[in-house]
């Protein structure tokens, strides 16, 4: 039983060493869809926006609010690799925003990225 507990502390550092990968460089995050369909004013809009190649959980998800169509949020869960942009777009135009994500760090900082969208929304 002793042993065990000697070994505990060095798998752990052991298990976070290997979460860094080599060198410490993580692979950038890949989101998907890289491209929004497209939405209509007045109509129930929802896509899932995914994070994939994290090494370590997500723990946020993010956009910038001033660049989503009136109507329209980016809904997130802590924790999850993918968040909602929903809502009903009230008006017609083409809206530029950027979809940010972060993961926990393990050791050293966590991995980061963004993607930028365009969604167009038509008039019916």
């Amino acid at each position: 039983m002793r042993n065990r507990n000697r070994l505990a502390p060095i798998l752990l550092v052991l298990v976070a060493v290997l979460a860094c990968g080599p060198g410490g460089k993580r692979p950038p995050l890949t989101f998907s869809p890289l491209e929004l369909p497209d939405a209509r004013v007045g109509q129930a809009y929802e896509v899932t926006i995914s994070v994939s190649d994290n090494e370590t959980p997500v723990f946020s998800m993010s956009a910038d609010s001033e660049g989503l169509p009136p109507g329209v949020t980016l809904q997130y869960t802590e924790y999850e690799d993918k968040a909602r942009i929903e809502g009903v777009p009230e008006e017609a135009g083409e809206f530029e925003f950027t979809v940010r994500a972060s993961c926990l760090g393990t050791m050293k900082n966590g991995q980061t990225g963004e993607h930028r969208y365009v969604l167009l929304v038509k008039q019916d």
